[in-house]
């Protein structure tokens, strides 16, 4: 499956990465503390709990960010660092926004 490259973290582009990353495949990312939702303006498939994610946790361990399964500012600048090393030229401001979801995608 092919991916767009539009700037939305949906279900296809979580679903994916869930797939990559070897965790349970539903499109969604469970288990996140609304306090950091402004970081996660481009995520549309989130269950807001606090309890964390299984995807994220993966994620997390593998760009070396602190392993909660939550994602916040920190997780997402190690994300952009992560991203970096493949030429984006992404700002690491901990914002998951339209340039860091197409970098992902």
């Amino acid at each position: 499956m092919e991916l767009a490259i539009d700037g939305w973290a949906g279900e296809l582009t979580i679903s994916e990465l869930q797939r990559q990353l070897g965790t349970y495949v539903d499109g969604w990312i469970d288990g996140q503390d609304s306090v950091n939702e402004e970081y996660m303006e481009r995520f549309s498939t989130v269950r807001w709990d606090e309890s964390g994610s299984p995807m994220v946790r993966a994620m997390q361990e593998q760009i070396g960010a602190g392993v909660d399964g939550i994602i916040g500012p920190q997780t997402i600048k190690k994300m952009q660092e992560y991203l970096n090393r493949f030429d984006y030229s992404l700002a690491v401001d901990g914002y998951f926004g339209f340039n860091t979801c197409c970098a992902l995608q």
